[in-house]
């Protein structure tokens, strides 16, 4: 039987705009017991709220293997965990 890799999943939400704040985007990531989330602006120069967060990511340096959209939500996938021996990459800035 092959073996099946485990992966993050961060979830890609869009976030129209309301009465007093602009569209923006939400990347979600549950793990465990804890969620970690971080909102930003959308970038209409990007146009895209799922390219924008695909950036933010790799800039971090989490590598986005593929994605998948499920109800509304985008979800990336990453094999990307640590940075050397002890340093988890958290999505947060």
């Amino acid at each position: 039987m092959k073996t099946v890799n485990n992966m993050r999943a961060i979830r890609v939400k869009f976030l129209p705009p309301t009465n007093t704040q602009g569209t923006r985007i939400k990347l979600i990531e549950q793990l465990y017991q804890t969620t970690d989330t971080i909102t930003l602006s959308y970038d209409y120069a990007i146009g895209n709220g799922t390219d924008q967060a695909i950036q933010l990511l790799q800039g971090k340096g989490i590598n986005i293997l593929g994605k998948s959209d499920i109800k509304g939500e985008t979800v990336l996938f990453s094999d990307s965990w640590a940075r050397g021996e002890n340093e988890f990459i958290t999505i947060k800035k």
